[in-house]
Formats: structure tokens, sequence, C-alpha cells
């Protein structure tokens, strides 16, 4: 699905189409296999889909978070969430993390005014957890880091500023604040999601962790045994 305005936005080629089934179970298995507890990797699953389903490379951003914090402690990776800039006690902060945690506190962001991400890794991967707090504060939420902004509200979504920096791998700061209303046009979820197989062979790697290792005892029934 093109987004409004992405035309030639120099985003990576995701050409193979897939089921948006098949792109979330995968993202769980990766995410599982990445270390995240089952909570927080079926929302880092369900928001890889959802992404994917806008046209965005949220597997993509997916695999690169778990390569790029693969073995640290989350506990490190998560915000200081006691003040309006939002820290990890050690390095980058998970966007996974931040994100949840910015959904649990989506009044905040009603009450109390913007709040900055500092070091986020994969900027993108808190999109769905925003969508979440529209949905809760019934108006929408916007994203910006390094000259783009993505608004959000009930579903849709709508992109401006550099395009180009859908993708990156990281950022010094995100501030997450709510506006009065979606810009338009904005686009909503489609059926299916495009992942190339370079990303989808990377998220293998990851649900591959989760499978239990081969026994004398099951390799003698894969044979045949009883």
């Amino acid at each position: 699905m093109a987004l409004p305005g992405t035309a030639g936005a120099g985003l990576r080629p995701a050409c193979v189409s897939r089921s948006l089934n098949e792109i979330g179970l995968l993202c769980k298995r990766a995410a599982r296999g990445g270390g995240l507890d089952w909570g927080l990797a079926e929302d880092a699953a369900r928001g890889a889909r959802w992404s994917a389903s806008l046209g965005l490379p949220g597997p993509a951003m997916l695999a690169t978070r778990l390569e790029r914090l693969d073995g640290r402690s989350l506990d490190a990776l998560s915000p200081d969430v006691t003040t309006d800039v939002w820290r990890a006690a050690s390095g980058s902060l998970c966007p996974l993390a931040a994100g949840a945690a910015l959904a649990d506190r989506a009044a905040r962001l009603a009450a109390g005014g913007p709040i900055t991400l500092r070091d986020p890794a994969c900027p993108l991967l808190v999109l769905a957890f925003a969508n979440d707090a529209a949905e809760q504060l019934g108006t929408p939420v916007r994203l910006a880091w390094d000259g783009i902004r993505l608004t959000v509200g009930g579903g849709r979504l709508r992109i401006d500023g550099a395009r180009d920096r859908l993708d990156v791998d990281g950022t010094t700061s995100l501030t997450c604040s709510i506006v009065k209303c979606l810009p338009e046009p904005a686009v909503g979820a489609g059926f299916r999601g495009e992942v190339d197989d370079t990303v989808w062979e990377r998220l293998t790697v990851f649900a591959a962790r989760t499978l239990a290792p081969a026994t004398e005892e099951s390799r003698r029934r894969g044979a045949g045994g009883e």
C-alpha cells in the first residue's frame, strides 16, 4: 500500500506480499526468540503486523531492534517514567518497552503535555503504541523525530516531513504529543503486507531460537519410532 506522498521517499524495497497472519506469527516468534516476554512479544508482533498493513517497514524495524539490542537486559533498556523525558538506565531506549509504557500512561499526554523519548532505537516501533494511546484518549497522537511527523488516530495514519527517516535504527529524541485532529489525506490498514525475503530471513533467525533442541528420543521418534 502506497502512503500519500511517499513516492521516491527512498524506502527499502518490500516486494513480497504476505498475509498479515503470517507476518504476525513470525514476528511474535522472533520477538520471543529475541528475549522478550510473551506479553511484549505479542505487542511487538501486533505493531509490526499493523505497520506492514499500512505499507510501513515495521517487520524490518523489529528485526533491527532484535539485532541491535540482542542479549541486553530489558530492565536496562526500559524508560524511567518519573519525568516527561524518558531515558533508559543504560544505552539506547527499547522502543517496545517505551511504547508499552506510553500506552499505559496515555492520560498523561492529555494532562501533562508532550513526552520525550531520549535515544530510542528504531523509533517507528513506537507508532502502534501511539495509536493505542490515541484510541484511549479519543484524539490523534503525533510522533516526531528527525524532521518527520507521524499522526495517528483510529487506526489511520498521516505522514509529513522527512519520510526517509521512517526506517532509521535510532534517533536522539522522539516527541509524543496529542493534536486536535488528524490531517488529511490519511490512510488506513490494508489486508496484506509486504516483507522482503532478506527481512524474513533475519526474523526467522530469531524465531528459530524458540524451537526446542532435538534430543536422541525426539530424533528416534521422528525417524518412525514408537
